[in-house]
């Protein structure tokens, strides 16, 4: 961020929107386009170095180059849209309210968020994956049986080709509000017995019960909160001093 800033990369990008468009709604989406990109690029050695190379030091990831490139560049759409998405909304905000928008950005970011958890299981999480009934069997009724014990809203059981990625040993209860679903990975079908299939769904089973998701949503929340008033009291602070070198002046400007 520091060398898009002192190379004037980022002004740069900022003023290709800005000839693109008079309209400072629309200068985001272009913006913000360009800074995903360029970004992405920049830490695509380090992305690789994490995420390939060692997790196939550890024996921890079954895919290829092609299969894993396939996930990240899946991944790296998901992100691109959500965040032309999200940061044009923030940034309208910051233009409407210049004094409170750390307020109303927050508010706009944890809704979004939830979002993002609802629905995940649904749609997000199939273009990584393929989902398939769990078939029908004791383990099944097992499950939904001890979901119904617990209120958990569901009427089905889920499995997921985990081993198209890893050997690790899974599962998971996701989604709120109409969209949970518990999805077990065939790793986890493959390599453990009954008992302990129902001991790792029972955990997951735990996070849901326990409304981890919503404390997650709230802590979330508090930290952008401070982030948000962090950022609000520095930008004004950084700009004041580097401004002119960065030829960023107001808290409104993508750049």
């Amino acid at each position: 961020m520091g060398v898009l800033l002192w190379f004037k990369v980022s002004a740069a990008m900022r003023d290709f929107a800005q000839r693109l468009t008079r309209s400072r709604f629309w200068q985001v989406p272009i913006y913000v386009a360009q800074f995903i990109v360029v970004t992405t690029v920049a830490t695509f050695p380090l992305t690789l170095y994490e995420d390939f190379f060692r997790e196939h030091a550890y024996g921890l990831s079954n895919q290829t180059f092609l299969q894993w490139f396939g996930d990240f560049a899946t991944g790296f759409g998901v992100n691109l849209a959500s965040m032309i998405v999200l940061l044009t909304l923030i940034y309208a905000v910051v233009r409407a309210s210049r004094r409170l928008w750390w307020l109303w950005g927050t508010g706009i970011t944890v809704a979004f968020l939830a979002f993002g958890m609802l629905i995940t299981p649904v749609f997000i999480a199939p273009l990584f994956n393929h989902y398939q009934p769990l078939p029908a069997g004791t383990l099944k009724t097992q499950i939904l049986n001890l979901a119904r014990a617990n209120g958990i809203p569901v009427d089905n059981v889920y499995e997921y080709d985990a081993s198209r990625q890893s050997d690790r040993i899974t599962a998971n209860v996701s989604g709120f509000l109409g969209t949970t679903r518990i999805s077990l990975a065939d790793n986890l079908l493959k390599r453990c017995n009954d008992r302990e299939i129902l001991a790792v769904v029972g955990h997951e089973m735990g996070h849901y019960v326990l409304g981890h998701v919503y404390i997650l949503l709230t802590w979330l929340g508090l930290l952008i909160l401070v982030g948000f008033a962090f950022v609000n009291w520095g930008f004004g602070v950084l700009a004041g001093i580097f401004g002119g070198n960065w030829d960023v002046r107001t808290i409104d400007d993508p750049a």
